[in-house]
């Protein structure tokens, strides 16, 4: 292990910062954002001192997944902002004003120059992701799709990929809100431009997961598992009419099941997620009546979910990565609920709350106070039920701040 005090305490080598870069990615992609945040700290200030403009531009990219990695996206917003020099204030603080049309189309224009100039094609790929996090879909989806126009000169297939299934998961977002307006407006012509934006975004998204699945890199197995979520959120929309369902999802299932050694190519925090995020897509299919699901490699969808969950939680534990480790007793919790194993399901869901609290991740924590107060309810626990609902409205008010 590199001492970063020593290293600091005299001009360090280009060959130093280099390492130190390295190193961080070796304990990310292990699942220790903390560790990587401070190496790639300290790799910065290497560059500073050797006056690299470039390595130090790098570093501050680095640190914004790290920062994503530990769920500070207001901090990787403006790391990735001052990496890539851009002017305009578009990380959202706690009441975001969203740009208008205007603004929009203004910032695309500098943007479309500036990607042109720099070609800081990873930089702007994760802004993006983080604006899309942070509730900006319209300015996430200009940032990549103008970075996938200028790709396309480089004719680099994982960099193109990796846009497309953000860009797709983007496209998902603009969909789901373009939906909501469209159910909740009076107005004749408003719900009919809804409707359209809506079925544009919601076949576009399809057609972009559809095509990332038959591709030879990791990002396929992100994009079967985004679009297998997409179809089951909406089994009974009529967005999705001219979909085949049932064909659909068993297809997806069955290619997912035949593949699952490719967990292994990822890196291990996004294996136990990606396995967690199956698990509640099997799950939700068994919850799902009106679907026809036949011929599948493995028919007992919920024994597959339950031992990909524990599988999850045992890597999570591996790592010590306690917002893992919590959200994998939460996914547990889903699980148990499902199959009515209802002690077991309190158990999970308590676990990973408590989990979940330890580090103050209150995006998780009222999700699983939630279901606990649900459970409580149904069990006739009414005083408990009410306590917990009172304080995962609390904990959601923190997440909106």
């Amino acid at each position: 292990m590199i001492n970063h005090e020593v290293i600091l305490a005299s001009k360090p080598s280009l060959e130093i910062a280099q390492s130190l870069t390295q190193q961080g990615f070796s304990q990310l992609y292990n699942g220790k954002p903390e560790t990587a945040f401070q190496t790639w700290q300290t790799a910065y200030r290497a560059y500073e001192q050797l006056n690299n403009k470039q390595g130090m531009n790098g570093s501050l990219i680095n640190q914004s997944l790290a920062l994503q990695a530990l769920g500070s996206y207001v901090n990787a917003c403006q790391v990735l902002t001052q990496a890539l020099a851009v002017k305009d204030k578009i990380c959202p603080n706690a009441f975001p004003a969203p740009m208008n049309s205007s603004q929009l189309s203004d910032f695309k224009s500098k943007l479309q120059k500036q990607i042109n100039e720099d070609l800081d094609f990873i930089g702007f790929y994760n802004l993006a992701n983080v604006l899309r996090v942070m509730g900006e879909p319209e300015i996430s989806y200009i940032i990549l799709q103008q970075s996938l126009t200028s790709t396309a000169q480089l004719k680099n297939k994982e960099i193109q990929d990796n846009l497309l299934l953000n860009l797709a998961n983007t496209e998902v977002i603009l969909y789901n809100q373009a939906k909501s307006k469209y159910q909740i407006t009076d107005d004749f012509t408003a719900q009919k431009k809804a409707f359209i934006l809506a079925k544009s975004k919601f076949v576009a998204a399809q057609e972009a997961y559809q095509k990332l699945s038959n591709s030879q890199s990791t990002v396929s197995v992100q994009a079967k598992l985004n679009w297998l979520k997409l179809l089951l959120d909406n089994t009974s929309s009529q967005f999705s009419q001219d979909v085949a369902l049932n064909d659909s999802i068993s297809q997806i299932v069955n290619d997912i099941l035949s593949e699952l050694e490719q967990f292994k190519t990822l890196p291990k925090i996004e294996s136990i997620y990606s396995k967690l995020k199956l698990s509640r897509n099997l799950i939700n299919i068994t919850q799902t009546p009106k679907l026809e699901i036949k011929q599948l490699i493995n028919p007992d969808l919920q024994s597959v979910a339950l031992s990909l969950s524990q599988e999850a939680l045992a890597n999570a534990k591996d790592l010590n990565n306690l917002r893992a480790i919590a959200y994998a007793y939460g996914t547990l919790g889903e699980i148990y609920s499902a199959t009515e194993e209802l002690s077991k399901a309190e158990s999970s869901y308590y676990e990973g709350m408590l989990y979940a609290q330890s580090i103050q991740a209150w995006d998780i924590v009222y999700q699983w106070q939630w279901e606990l107060a649900r459970l409580y309810q149904v069990s006739g626990k009414i005083e408990q039920a009410n306590q917990f609902y009172a304080t995962a409205i609390k904990n959601l008010d923190k997440v909106r701040s």
